[in-house]
This record gives C-alpha cells, sequence and structure tokens, in this order.
C-alpha cells in the first residue's frame, strides 16, 4: 500500500502545553472569580470554595492559553427586610470577529472585558439598584455550570455580602439627620456655626 505524501498535521510544544493546561484547570475545577469590591480578578476553587492568588503554574494555565470560556453573571442583593438574595444569568455576549463568543478560544484578559461591560447591562436590566450591595462573575476556562448554592457559599466564606445597599446607605443618613435634629432641640449639641458676620 503507498504511503500517503499529504504531511502529518503538527502537534507542537505549545499544542501540547494547551492541552495540558485545559486538564489541569478542569480537572483541579479552577475558575476566575471577581466581585466588586476586588482590585483585581483571583482563582477559586470549586472543590475547597477558596478565592485565592494563583501560584504561578495556575496563574499560567488561565492567563497564557486560549480557553473556550463559560461564565455566570452575580448580582448580591438585600431587601428592606435584611432578606439576601442573587440574581445570577448567563447573558449572551456579542459576537467576537463575527464569532459567536463561546465558540472561540481566548484569552483570559478579554473575557474579563466582554464581562464587565456584559455586567453593566445586566444590573440595569434585571436589578433593583436600592437592594444592590456587591455584583460580580465567576469564569470557567472550560464548559461548566455553578449553582447559587455554590456561589452562596463562596460568597459567605469571603464576605461579599458586608457592603451597604443603597437603601441602607439612605436609611442610615436619615437617621443621622434626625438624631442631630433631635440632639439640637434637647440641647446636646449646640447650633452649627454659620460665620462671624461685621
Amino acid at each position: 500500500m503507498p504511503k500517503s505524501n499529504k504531511p502529518r498535521k503538527s502537534y507542537g510544544a505549545h499544542k501540547k502545553s494547551q492541552t495540558l493546561a485545559d486538564a489541569f484547570l478542569k480537572k483541579n475545577k479552577l475558575a476566575v472569580w471577581f466581585t466588586c469590591d476586588m482590585k483585581n480578578a483571583a482563582v477559586v476553587s470549586l472543590n475547597t470554595k477558596e478565592i485565592f492568588n494563583p501560584d504561578s503554574k495556575t496563574a499560567d494555565a488561565i492567563t497564557n492559553y486560549d480557553h473556550y470560556w463559560s461564565y455566570t453573571l452575580v448580582v448580591f442583593c438585600r431587601d428592606q427586610t435584611g432578606s439576601e438574595y442573587l440574581i445570577t444569568g448567563e447573558p449572551e455576549l456579542p459576537d467576537l470577529d463575527d464569532k459567536p463568543f463561546n465558540s472561540i478560544r481566548m484569552r483570559q484578559s478579554q473575557v474579563a472585558e466582554s464581562l464587565d461591560a456584559a455586567h453593566k447591562r445586566f444590573i440595569k436590566e434585571y436589578t433593583n439598584t436600592l437592594h444592590l450591595c456587591n455584583t460580580g462573575w465567576i469564569a470557567f476556562p472550560y464548559k461548566a455550570e455553578i449553582d447559587e448554592e455554590t456561589i452562596c457559599k463562596i460568597a459567605d466564606k469571603h464576605g461579599v455580602w458586608k457592603f451597604a445597599t443603597k437603601f441602607e446607605k439612605m436609611k442610615s443618613e436619615k437617621l443621622k439627620e434626625r438624631k442631630e435634629t433631635t440632639d439640637l432641640i434637647s440641647g446636646k449639641t449646640a447650633p452649627k456655626s454659620l460665620g462671624i458676620y461685621k
């Protein structure tokens, strides 16, 4: 049987490294986590629910290779009664280079930019801004889904809910103004000076 003259497909070092990076991240259930109280995105382990700054191997696997990404946008809310709840979604992101977002491999930096822009639209469309206390997203460098229970476990462990909502800030300001008025009437505080007139 005659040998084929077709050249064999190159299985270069980078392609092998890409495959190893994909397998490492998926096997260890690692994803990228970001909330608005953070200066930079970090890595979250779905096994331990810990958020951490990655070591060099993990950082290299996430940032220096192109991946097929899946994601969930999250809004952390608390209503006037103090009840906490989530709004989550996976809205379709704009095509990149005329191709569907999750049909092409891309770098983590590209994903972060797209998710930040999508999050603003998501909040505007689905959120009561009086209840909003934090926002964020989680992105997987492989095909994956996450449920709200898991998101809450991660959030509870890392103080994501500790920020005041707009409603709570307004209520606090009103209470402060009411106390100042009460103290002024009862003589506990002197009227604020408006300056010296000649």
